[in-house]
């Protein structure tokens, strides 16, 4: 079982906003754990199960500035089918976007990249069906292929940008943490000094857990000397 929480970082301030996305196995049907594996019918793998929830707090602003989007598969499957230029089959994998926008001197940079990203997004999945560098619609998962998936992402992240850039809020920003689920794989990205965590839990024999976590986002910061290089 793992967890996906993405936290938008603030020093010395009491604003938490929190999206988690709970994956974990599903447990063999009853019986079937005593069954010898040589008598067991033969199924597809059972995928992953997914729970997700949001939660913030303005904290000491006057209002929220942040923006969530919270995508399920079948929500995404249909704007999926409106971005494709050819027919979708019903066998592709399951995609679901969850994502926190975190607004910066306010909320409508924020709002405008939340209905903007979920768009983009499948609009570049949908574009690599028909892709020469991607197996045919029809694969199990067509966006298997090392580097599809990031790549839709870059280019889905600059098609928000440019849209936020166009929207008539000059002194408004947002950061942006996301984690993308197609099938079982999570892709994870990040514009700015949101973070997104990995945790995991593990039984022993005793049935006791043990949770561990790590961060798999590096902060854009100013603060952060390689960033600040960068940007320079």
């Amino acid at each position: 079982r793992c967890c996906l929480p993405c936290l938008p970082f603030y020093p010395g301030t009491t604003r938490k906003p929190l999206l988690t996305a709970t994956m974990y196995a599903k447990r063999p049907a009853a019986g079937e754990e005593d069954r010898p594996a040589a008598k067991r019918p033969r199924r597809a793998a059972p995928q992953v199960a997914i729970q997700a929830a949001h939660y913030g707090l303005a904290g000491r602003r006057p209002r929220m500035e942040d923006a969530v989007v919270l995508m399920r598969a079948p929500e995404f499957a249909k704007l999926l089918r409106q971005e494709a230029t050819t027919p979708v089959d019903d066998s592709l994998p399951r995609v679901e976007l969850f994502a926190i926008l975190d607004g910066h001197g306010g909320r409508r940079v924020a709002d405008v990249a939340a209905a903007a990203l979920p768009r983009a997004i499948a609009s570049e999945l949908a574009s690599c069906l028909a892709c020469k560098k991607a197996p045919a619609a029809k694969a199990t998962n067509p966006w298997k292929k090392k580097g599809i998936v990031k790549g839709a992402l870059r280019r889905a992240f600059a098609a928000v940008e440019a849209a936020c850039l166009a929207a008539p809020f000059e002194d408004e920003g947002c950061c942006c943490v996301a984690a993308l689920v197609v099938g079982d794989d999570c892709h994870v990205a990040n514009l700015g000094d949101s973070r997104a965590a990995l945790l995991e839990r593990r039984r022993d024999a005793s049935t006791s857990s043990t949770w561990t976590g790590r961060f798999v986002t590096e902060p854009h910061a100013p603060a952060d000397a390689a960033e600040a290089a960068r940007v320079a």
